[in-house]
């Protein structure tokens, strides 16, 4: 739970990353994957469903 709640983290970090540095989309994506995957292994869809409206 503690390695979900860092991904979550790091992908709103890499969220940020996009919005000022588009170079940054490649790394950022990355981060994406990792907190969509854990997101729905630990069928937290609450949070997969706040990343996701935060990416569109």
């Amino acid at each position: 739970m503690v390695l979900a709640a860092k991904m979550l983290v790091a992908s709103m970090f890499a969220w940020l990353m996009i919005k000022t540095k588009p170079s940054m989309n490649a790394v950022a994506s990355l981060f994406f994957v990792a907190a969509f995957y854990i997101a729905v292994v630990h069928r937290n869809f609450y949070w997969l469903s706040v990343m996701t409206s935060l990416k569109g």
